[in-house]
């Protein structure tokens, strides 16, 4: 705890700055030395990088790594002279070379010429077998034995950090900042070209719901989500970060037409044939372990989540739809509707395992994240976060009521707050007759107490962990149109009637939740006034369509009026709709 939160001095030059107090954020500390030292190696390794192209140098904050390719002394001459001009800027900078600093060829005699050569200048570098982890350049150049234990190197490098993190969520659940932030690029960096197991991938996933305060008796995939978001969470990361680097690298080649478009069908289609020759079932749990590559890393992942790799640029997705990107003229690419619609398949798939835990037997295929995690945002905004810690606990299976601690610990069944014999799921959040005197402070339990009547078992996981399910966003609406007459003395309008010529007045409502596009359900309505100004009818029906917006609403107004009007009919149509009349 004191190492992360002491106070941080940033040193430049031989010169200290005032101690920084880490009061706002344990990562405030160093946030600002990592900006000025990026400041401060720019411009010299800006000019190396146009003086050594070849040497293809990159600077990662402190750390910098060179990469060239070529014959013994055309690549040894390459590295001398892009290292001394480094070394003469370290200098000029009045830095230190870290001693960790090693020199990697697949030719040993060339690594003992440069680091010999080296050390008569007094510069020290170590020689090794494997380079270090500093990026998808340096792990693609690796056989996949190298690039493997890379990443198993960085993992278990990763465990002290990880470790750490999950003390400091002990004290506060904002050390899941720590673990987004740092943890988990520590140990998973440079996964794309390797893979890592599926064991591996649940110590990175339990660490992080370790660090987010989540601890036993969770349900780990719903709690990941809650923490980090369904988009932050560590595998839902892992791939967008995989499909980002296979278009990142699939892109460019299709428009420059470069010659690996020539070789990757049937690269692709080895890979696949040798995949589908296991008889076993191509899963998460069971064929992590055997990418050895990104291509059969993205097929992997396609093939365990129901899609159907066809070809390396044709995918058909668990819904039966065809994703192609063209080879043979340019266009736009909808990379990242490619990669939501994956992960939108990850989660799917998960919901399998979160169904099986604590009061999740009714969730559904796909459950609605943002909806279900609105009061989390709305609690966090307000800064009330010790109720946010309750709620995250009760959304993700993690609280031990008292029914729970009896069935499993065998303990009391007894209310703490009635003295009754607890005997159903409902009692503790629903049914207790205290609900509403030992909490009549609380707005949210006050305002949610007229559900008791609706309780359905067959909705646990919406009722007692408030998981709300894509399908229950549904609405069962009657989009029959409902007329209501004005005036008594005219002969009333039936459905069938067609609508006589006057004076139209319509609107459009974006109803209750217009803040969120799924549940809103817009109204639209119209009042006739005849040709002598005397009101008759109003008529009013919901909007159909998925789409449930005013503007739709006040434009669907008109498409009503004029299906339904008499044939050769003068209409006047007034709308308070800019839109509408710009359109009209």
């Amino acid at each position: 705890m004191l190492q992360h939160t002491a106070p941080r001095v940033i040193q430049c030059g031989g010169f200290c700055s005032r101690p920084i107090i880490t009061n706002t954020s344990i990562l405030a500390g160093c946030k600002h030395s990592v900006a000025l030292t990026r400041v401060l190696f720019l411009t010299g390794i800006n000019n190396i990088c146009v003086q050594h192209p070849l040497a293809a140098p990159k600077l990662y904050v402190d750390d910098t790594a060179m990469l060239t390719a070529g014959s013994n002394e055309e690549a040894t001459q390459t590295m001398w002279l892009s290292i001394l001009d480094f070394v003469n800027l370290s200098r000029a900078l009045g830095l230190k070379l870290s001693t960790k600093g090693v020199i990697v060829a697949k030719q040993p005699s060339a690594v003992r010429t440069l680091v010999k050569a080296l050390a008569q200048k007094g510069i020290t570098y170590n020689t090794s077998e494997t380079t270090r982890d500093l990026g998808i350049d340096f792990s693609f150049s690796c056989k996949a034995e190298v690039r493997k234990h890379i990443l198993k190197h960085r993992i278990k490098k990763s465990k002290n950090m990880l470790n750490k993190i999950q003390k400091l969520a002990k004290l506060s659940r904002g050390a899941r900042v720590l673990f987004s932030g740092a943890g988990y690029s520590k140990a998973t960096w440079g996964f794309q070209p390797s893979g890592l197991s599926y064991k591996e991938w649940q110590q990175i996933e339990i660490a992080a719901a370790n660090a987010a305060g989540f601890r036993n008796g969770r349900c780990r995939d719903s709690a990941l989500c809650i923490a980090y978001g369904p988009t932050g969470h560590p595998l839902v990361r892992a791939i967008k970060e995989l499909f980002v680097l296979w278009f990142k690298l699939f892109v460019p080649a299709i428009q420059n037409n470069q010659p690996i478009l020539q070789r990757l069908p049937i690269a692709w289609n080895t890979i696949k044939a040798n995949l589908d020759s296991n008889t076993t079932e191509i899963t998460l749990e069971n064929s992590f372990h055997k990418a050895d590559g990104i291509l059969s890393h993205i097929i992997i992942f396609l093939t365990a989540l129901k899609w159907k790799p066809i070809s390396f640029n044709t995918w058909e997705d668990n819904a039966g739809a065809l994703w192609q990107v063209s080879t043979t003229h340019m266009q736009e690419f909808p990379v990242m509707q490619i990669i939501y619609e994956i992960i939108r398949s990850f989660h799917i798939y998960s919901t399998e395992q979160a169904r099986k835990h604590y009061h999740g037997s009714s969730i559904g295929t796909e459950i609605a994240w943002h909806q279900t995690l609105e009061l989390n945002r709305s609690l966090k905004n307000k800064k009330k976060f010790l109720d946010l810690a309750i709620l995250e606990t009760i959304q993700a299976g993690a609280a031990w009521a008292t029914l729970r601690t009896a069935q499993v610990m065998g303990k009391s069944d007894i209310c703490p707050l009635c003295n009754e014999q607890i005997i159903d799921e409902w009692h503790t959040y629903w049914t207790c007759p205290c609900l509403s005197t030992q909490h009549q402070d609380c707005k949210e339990i006050k305002d949610s107490q007229h559900l008791t009547d609706q309780l359905d078992v067959d909705q646990i996981a919406f009722y007692n962990r408030g998981i709300l399910n894509q399908t229950d966003l549904i609405p069962h609406i009657d989009y029959s149109l409902s007329i209501g007459m004005c005036n008594c003395q005219r002969p009333p309008i039936t459905h069938t009637d067609l609508w006589p010529s006057g004076y139209y007045f319509g609107d459009g409502s974006g109803g209750k939740f217009s803040k969120h596009p799924s549940l809103t359900r817009a109204g639209v309505g119209v009042h006739h006034v005849d040709l002598h100004h005397n009101p008759y009818f109003n008529a009013s029906t919901p909007l159909p369509g998925i789409t449930q917006t005013n503007n739709r609403a006040e434009l669907y107004a008109v498409l009503l009026v004029t299906r339904h009007s008499e044939l050769a009919g003068t209409i006047d149509f007034f709308t308070d709709s800019k839109i509408t009349k710009d359109i009209l």
